[in-house]
């Protein structure tokens, strides 16, 4: 999981930036080029589990809540296990399961795979600002191009 920035257990007040810069790209499409992301969704599941403050039962009764369905602490661990590899979370019980657990890694791991970077919360406003900042800069390049042109006097009015 290298190369990602971690969202759990991190301080809000303190911004990091060590990461960010990493580019993802999209895994190749070939075939068996995704075989395996199965199994590792399965350990990211596992990991993310064991690292709540929240029990397997409280992640369960939360997405059963958003969902309006039953999920059963032994769907969870039917997810995670190994051994259960024909038992695999749908995108809708993955996306209320970091609902629950807050735990925006999931996500990431995801989104890597199709070369995109997840931001959260306030860190889209930075990058909304750095995309801002990028156009200012590229309208400030063709107002300079323009104005090496020769000079347009405008003459509106004028008779």
């Amino acid at each position: 999981m290298s190369g990602r920035k971690s969202y759990r257990n991190r301080d809000d007040r303190q911004m990091s930036f060590d990461e960010y810069f990493v580019v993802p790209t999209p895994t190749e499409v070939r075939p068996g080029s995704i075989a395996g992301l199965d199994q590792e969704l399965r350990q990211a599941l596992s990991r993310s589990l064991k690292g709540q403050s929240l029990s397997r039962y409280e992640v369960a009764a939360k997405m059963s809540e958003m969902l309006g369905d039953d999920i059963s602490k032994n769907m969870l661990d039917a997810y995670t296990a190994e051994s259960r590899e024909t038992h695999q979370i749908s995108v809708v019980r993955l996306v209320a399961m970091i609902l629950a657990t807050k735990d925006y890694d999931l996500l990431a791991m995801i989104a890597e795979k199709v070369g995109c970077r997840l931001l959260v919360g306030e860190e889209a406003i930075g990058a909304e600002i750095g995309f801002i900042d990028q156009e200012i800069e590229e309208l400030r390049n063709r107002r300079n191009q323009l104005k090496r042109m020769s000079p347009v006097t405008i003459k509106r009015g004028r008779t």
